[in-house]
């Protein structure tokens, strides 16, 4: 009988304590199956890739292991623009919490009314969460409104992510703030929480009230998530460094396709410039969607503060009806697609006006620069032949992140075009692509010299696999499977970040259970005034 009174009293203890130890055996258990091992591939060979492993060395600096949990949620659970991939797993994991919660609430604690004193402080923050944030939202909608009919809609295309990015970071320092003023409140003999007085009598329908009340803490779930994901992708967490082990004077890592916040990136071109310098790329070219600005404050960057690294000016082109995306180089000028060009109230007057695919590409290079067609898969459906882009005169087709490089890589050497290769980074995750060259004249790093020496195709356009992946479901919850092949691919110190983190919120949840248990009821249902 004394062990039941002491697991009924303690039933909440016990249930959180239950959950920690099996989360910190199923991270042991999952990280233990496979060490981390990280594989580098050449994609220029035109059949099978070649493990090149040997040659590169992918190393974890020590300030990663003190934010290990951090990175890997951000790297995992963060998204950058698939909507059906954020719906889909928001409306899962909210399903799922939401049936844990009611289940707790209408079993062990129901009919508790200490749960319904706390529950005023946490409702209270959720409120405050909602107003601002939905304020925020309209605050940001209104401009791009606005920004909409006086700039034109690539200004909304470029800085709606930037926009965002501000109105998540002004909403979270709210929750923030609003969290520990209502927790000095709480502890606090002196202060009171003022709350909106509950009705006694209503006429509305339980039906009603409980759909309200559903709407409500979707809405708040909603918001939450979506907040947090902008500002967790702005923050530039420490990723790994690649060292090449045997890269002569003469040769370089470059990177030839990126995004910033000058686009739909989320890392601002400065932040980009020192997310590449810590993983030991020498250079990369800045290609934010439909202009160079990105580029140009990057390079504004490099330049004012004296720092070894090579910005190639760039933008990408991207014909969203044809489905076709180009790297532009070299082109100061703003570049157009039709698709994004309006007169009237949505006139885009920066750059040489509207082109199409074969406007751009001859555009371009009568003005001096590169062209390389991004990430194409040429099917039944495709807009436009290989033969046809060639005869147009880009320089190149992207090869490493694309499933048929080997019928690309092909047609490139058979054409004397370049292979080239890019990240396509736009979130705040790690160098995962990246070309090696070795340049005939080292001291000679001007974007006409790169490209005199990439026609060659005697460079490297290197792959990397970070997880090695021992199942694979389909989406929409390919996001619960990347997370578990990471867990799985955690050295042994990451591993122990990991734990020591989950410790520190285990005693964290502790501590506050505890001192709420502690807390007199009576003081405590004082301390709030209804208003």
């Amino acid at each position: 009988m004394a062990l039941i009174d002491f697991i009924k009293k303690n039933s909440l203890f016990l249930i959180i304590t239950t959950l920690f130890v099996m989360w910190i055996i199923y991270l042991t258990v999952t990280s233990a199956m496979s060490p981390r091992t990280i594989h580098f591939y050449d994609v220029m060979t035109g059949e099978e890739l070649i493990d090149v492993s040997g040659q590169y060395i992918s190393e974890i600096p020590l300030l990663r292991y003190f934010f290990e949990p951090f990175v890997g949620l951000t790297f995992i659970f963060t998204f950058n623009s698939d909507p059906t991939e954020i719906l889909v797993l928001f409306l899962v994991v909210y399903l799922i919490t939401r049936v844990a919660l009611l289940t707790i609430d209408n079993t062990i604690l129901n009919r508790n009314r200490r749960k319904e004193v706390i529950f005023r402080y946490i409702k209270n923050v959720l409120e405050f969460v909602t107003k601002y944030a939905s304020i925020m939202i309209g605050i940001v909608a209104t401009i791009i409104v606005i920004g909409l009919f006086t700039q034109g809609f690539l200004w909304v295309a470029n800085y709606f992510c930037l926009l965002f990015h501000i109105a998540s970071i002004i909403g979270f320092f709210l929750l923030i703030g609003k969290s520990i003023y209502n927790a000095v409140i709480y502890f606090h003999p002196k202060f009171t929480l003022k709350v909106k007085k509950i009705s006694g009598k209503s006429s509305i329908s339980k039906v009603l009230i409980r759909f309200r009340r559903e709407s409500f803490y979707f809405l708040t779930a909603f918001l939450l998530i979506f907040s947090l994901n902008f500002v967790f992708l702005g923050i530039k967490f420490p990723t790994h460094r690649i060292t090449a082990v045997d890269l002569g004077p003469d040769e370089f890592l470059f990177d030839f396709h990126v995004h910033t916040t000058m686009s739909d990136g989320h890392l601002t071109p400065e932040q980009r410039v020192k997310w590449y310098i810590e993983q030991g790329i020498h250079g990369a070219a800045f290609t934010d969607h439909h202009h160079p600005r990105g580029a140009q404050q990057a390079k504004a960057y490099v330049e004012a503060n004296n720092l070894s690294f090579i910005v190639f000016v760039g933008q990408e082109y991207s014909d969203d009806p044809e489905g076709l995306h180009i790297n532009l180089f070299g082109i100061e000028d703003a570049i157009i697609p039709e698709n994004y060009y309006y007169e009237g109230p949505y006139h885009y007057s920066e750059g040489p006006g509207p082109m199409n695919v074969s406007e751009a590409i001859n555009w371009t290079k009568e003005n001096g620069g590169y062209v390389i067609i991004n990430h194409y898969d040429r099917n039944a459906s495709a807009p436009f032949s290989y033969e046809q882009l060639r005869d147009w005169g880009v320089d190149g087709f992207e090869v490493s992140d694309n499933d048929k490089y080997r019928e690309i890589y092909n047609f490139c050497k058979d054409n004397n075009l370049i292979c080239l290769g890019g990240t396509d980074e736009h979130m705040n995750g790690e160098v995962d692509e990246f070309v090696r060259l070795k340049l005939t004249d080292p001291n000679n790093k001007t974007l006409d010299h790169i490209f005199e020496n990439l026609r060659r195709n005697n460079h490297s356009c290197i792959v990397m696999s970070m997880h090695t992946y021992y199942d694979n479901y389909d989406d929409p919850f390919e996001k619960l499977d990347d997370f578990n092949n990471y867990l799985a691919n955690l050295d042994e110190y990451q591993v122990i970040s990991w734990v020591i983190w989950s410790c520190i919120a285990y005693a964290a949840i502790m501590l506050v259970l505890y001192r709420v248990k502690k807390k007199d009821l009576v003081k405590l249902k004082e301390k709030i005034e209804e208003i």
